[in-house]
């Protein structure tokens, strides 16, 4: 790598959960092959959120609230004083806030990573986005179908898109048993887990809501393991009693040992209204645990009936026959061959961040 490329990533906290965790592992695979980089968080990553996956250097503009503003000059002043050569932001405080502040510094080049596949934008959104892409040298898509639907719907050029995809670092395989067993998940019971900030967009009243739909037989001896902490969270408990299913709904709280207890489910629940490439999928399958999502565009290019099924629609009935599907038939074991095999050519960290020195390399 190039001495003179120094590369800030900017996200809103570090965490070991989706983008956040994504940006967490890249960022140590740069350093690890000599790249200068560092993590600018918009929000104080909290105590044990961030874990230790990255060890570089880590500043915060510790914004406080969406009301605090103050957050915003601080960022610039981290940007001119760290001097980076790339900025490359996450999510929507860094496509806004991030790329913005990026500008104000006079850093030559910036990079976005779109984490969404849902483009509804308001009309202050739009005209920022037509701004800031204009601006950004490179935004980062993670397959050819979210490209082309961010292209359409966001009105960019495929020569501006780069696509590079979601990856993971561990391919060992877990202890099952032992998993099982720090969840306290009986012999017979059946484990599902959902991944997640409890917030709206991921959905998680719908993972709820289809329990009370399973079987009666089946629901006696099925635990939904729900992962993660977030606004919703008082909102699911009452949902969960107000159902009479609260003996049922385990919640888990923020974990940073989420690869290793999924590896005592039985099934993996997505719920989320959008996704775009979930890192909670690519670890189900190099887990062999089975997938069941509702039909988010994109998911058809990650889950199969070889290793789960996509629920017909997005009611709690469809989400529960897909469920029983899975819980009571399984998934093969030779689709998991396949799915890990596929999973390690394409979905590995180390891929990932030598795809995205390639890019840095082109810019400069």
């Amino acid at each position: 790598m190039t001495k003179s490329v120094r590369v800030m990533h900017i996200v809103s906290k570090l965490s070991t959960y989706g983008a956040e965790n994504l940006v967490a592992q890249l960022a140590e695979k740069l350093a690890e092959r000599h790249v200068e980089v560092c993590v600018l968080t918009v929000y104080d990553s909290g105590p044990n959120k961030r874990g230790n996956v990255f060890r570089g250097p880590t500043f915060s503009a510790r914004r406080r609230s969406r009301w605090d503003l103050a957050f915003f000059p601080r960022m610039v002043g981290v940007i001119r004083a760290w001097r980076p050569t790339i900025v490359h932001t996450h999510v929507h405080n860094g496509k806004y806030w991030g790329r913005l502040a990026a500008i104000a510094a006079g850093v030559p080049h910036i990079v976005h990573t779109e984490h969404n596949s849902d483009f509804r934008a308001g009309a202050l959104e739009r005209l920022s986005n037509r701004i800031l892409h204009k601006a950004s040298a490179r935004i980062v898509a993670f397959s050819p179908a979210h490209a082309q639907a961010l292209a359409a719907a966001e009105k960019l050029s495929s020569e501006k898109i780069a696509i590079i995809a979601n990856g993971i670092a561990r391919f060992e395989p877990g202890d099952r048993l032992r998993a099982r067993r720090r969840l306290g998940i009986a012999d017979g019971e059946k484990a599902i887990f959902t991944v997640g900030r409890l917030e709206p967009v991921k959905n998680q009243q719908l993972a709820i809501a289809a329990l009370k739909h399973l079987p009666d037989t089946l629901l006696a001896r099925t635990k939904l393991f729900v992962v993660g902490d977030g606004v919703d969270q008082v909102a699911l408990r009452r949902i969960a009693h107000d159902a009479g299913v609260d003996e049922r709904v385990i919640f888990l709280g923020y974990r940073n040992d989420v690869r290793v207890l999924l590896e005592g489910a039985d099934a993996l629940l997505v719920t989320s209204l959008n996704e775009a490439m979930p890192l909670s999928v690519i670890e189900a399958i190099v887990a062999g645990v089975p997938i069941v999502s509702t039909p988010w565009h994109g998911v058809e290019a990650m889950v199969n009936d070889r290793i789960g099924r996509i629920a017909a629609g997005w009611s709690a009935p469809e989400v529960a026959s897909a469920l029983c599907s899975v819980l009571e038939g399984g998934a093969p074991t030779e689709g998991f061959d396949r799915a890990r095999t596929m999973a390690r050519s394409s979905y590995d960290i180390a891929l990932t961040a030598q795809r995205h020195i390639e890019l840095y390399e082109a810019l400069i």
